[in-house]
């Protein structure tokens, strides 16, 4: 649902930044967007640790 929300901002022309738990969903996603000419920035975060 993520992925489809930033894939979906992008496309209206937003700069869209991303956070994820794994690096290669995060990179895949983030290519995807620049490759439909958005402008992605992604991080890798897990925030379930206390």
């Amino acid at each position: 649902m993520g992925a489809a929300i930033a894939k979906l901002f992008a496309a209206e022309g937003a700069k869209v930044v991303m956070s994820a738990r794994r690096a290669a969903a995060l990179e895949e996603v983030a290519a995807q967007i620049a490759e439909a000419g958005g402008e992605p920035m992604g991080m890798r975060q897990d925030s379930s640790r206390r």
